[in-house]
């Protein structure tokens, strides 16, 4: 079965409109889903401070090797201890 020129045309031209439209609604979309599910990097506002701290300490170590370069570099200090919270 053979569809007309203009139907193939409107359908088409339905088609475009649909995929621009959901592109330009694509971003507050996404917004939204982020703010309601904490996705995306958009976190939650706490409503309280939280009622003890945290005493855990993490070492974190800093590295420089650049694999496969002529240059060298060398961190100002190899490790450094923080506390989390």
């Amino acid at each position: 079965m053979k569809l007309s020129n203009t139907k193939v045309a409107l359908v088409s031209l339905g088609v475009f409109t649909g995929m621009l439209g959901l592109g330009f609604a694509a971003d507050p979309l996404y917004d939204t889903f982020c703010k309601v599910t904490g996705f995306g990097g958009t976190t939650r506002i706490a409503t309280a401070a939280p009622d003890r701290m945290v005493e855990q300490e993490v070492m974190v170590r800093f590295d420089a090797n650049v694999a496969d370069t002529p240059l060298t570099f060398h961190p100002l200090q190899t490790t450094q201890t923080l506390k989390l919270g």
